[in-house]
């Protein structure tokens, strides 16, 4: 079995300095250069999609400028429907 032990050494200081030095400077120049790079492709890729998305949305409107419409809701559609379980009681105060 190996030994696990090391004994401390310049040269073994030197390389973790070296080591350390060397995750530090690709670190800064991944966050500095290549994340900005992601983050500003990204975010034009979502203003797009949006952009694309209002474009078509406006295409597909048959009405013109001024134009006013009138849409009926379905009240049933627009309330769920209430248990049948449930009733209303009317209470009168007591005094």
């Amino acid at each position: 079995m190996r030994n696990l032990i090391f004994e401390s050494s310049i040269t073994g200081l030197f390389r973790l300095i070296l080591i350390v030095f060397l995750m530090y400077s690709v670190f800064s120049l991944v966050v500095r250069y290549i994340l900005p790079q992601i983050v500003r492709n990204s975010v034009r890729n979502l203003f797009n999609q949006n952009h694309d998305e209002n474009f078509k949305s406006q295409e597909r409107s048959p009405n013109k400028e001024g134009e006013i419409t009138i849409e009926y809701i379905d009240e049933k559609a627009r309330h769920p429907k209430q248990n049948s379980e449930d009733e209303y009681v009317d209470f009168e105060e007591i005094k």
